[in-house]
């Protein structure tokens, strides 16, 4: 009799011990980030399409957008124009301003220039970030 009670614990011993060590496995599994450590490409084609601006940090605070701020949409067009509308309703008069530029890549680090060179890092295919020494505007896909 004391043998099959031994075998017994010794059963539930092993189960207990399987069971932990599947839990911690997976919650190890879970807990491992899902963004990729290597950068998008930076190419004309990645930034293509229509925008609106998300997030703006300056000097690590984040910034309150203006609802005209969050309503304007910035159209970069394959002809290497970027249209910035900043819609009537929003921000008191329809406005669009025309402005060329030129997107590029160096070493796995990409710059913007369209009133000024800026660095850009798409963080997937639908947001990028736009940055100088003190700012960061995060745009995602409309």
């Amino acid at each position: 009799m004391k043998l099959i009670i031994k075998q017994l614990k010794l059963k539930v011993m092993k189960k207990l011990l399987l069971n932990t060590v599947t839990i911690l496995s997976l919650a190890i599994l879970s807990s491992c980030s899902k963004e990729s450590s290597t950068p998008l490409p930076i190419t004309k084609s990645s930034i293509i399409g229509k925008w609106k601006k998300i997030k703006t940090v300056e000097e690590g605070n984040e910034k309150t957008l203006s609802n005209c701020s969050k309503n304007a949409v910035y159209d970069y067009n394959e002809n290497d124009t970027l249209y910035t509308t900043y819609p009537a309703e929003h921000c008191g008069v329809l406005s669009t301003n025309k402005v060329k530029y030129v997107i590029s890549e160096q070493n796995g680090q990409g710059t913007i220039f369209t009133y000024g060179t800026e660095n850009i890092k798409f963080l997937n295919a639908n947001s990028f970030e736009l940055s100088d020494n003190d700012e960061v505007e995060t745009y995602q896909r409309q």
